[in-house]
């Protein structure tokens, strides 16, 4: 991951758009592809879970800001569905991403667009 970029961002005019894959493309992936995740609540912050996302997993979150997430061991995309550990909580719907640098709340389900 390219620190200055992200912290570039924060200087970023937010009504102007950004190129997702540009944005993607600055994420620390790992020589696997993969991206470690923590899921939080949104309210209480508590930690829910931990998992890894690709290229495809964050783009297709990114467009729906429906939690998709890799499965290492099906080596398949995953949803978490509506009746997993913890459904009580609205924890599926993507709120808010955190990279090192910066925090983004204002998603669109244009995918062209943070």
């Amino acid at each position: 991951m390219k620190r200055s970029y992200f912290l570039e961002l924060e200087h970023y005019d937010p009504t102007l758009p950004i190129e997702l894959e540009e944005v993607i493309a600055q994420l620390a992936f790992n020589e696997q592809g993969l991206i470690p995740v923590i899921t939080q609540d949104a309210t209480s912050k508590e930690v829910l879970m931990f998992a890894w996302m690709n290229k495809e997993s964050v783009k297709k979150t990114l467009a729906t800001k429906q939690m998709t997430y890799w499965s290492r061991s099906r080596q398949r995309l995953w949803e978490q569905q509506q009746n997993a550990v913890k459904a009580k909580k609205s924890w599926l719907r993507m709120k808010s991403i955190i990279t090192e640098a910066k925090v983004r709340n204002d998603f669109t389900t244009n995918s062209r667009n943070l």
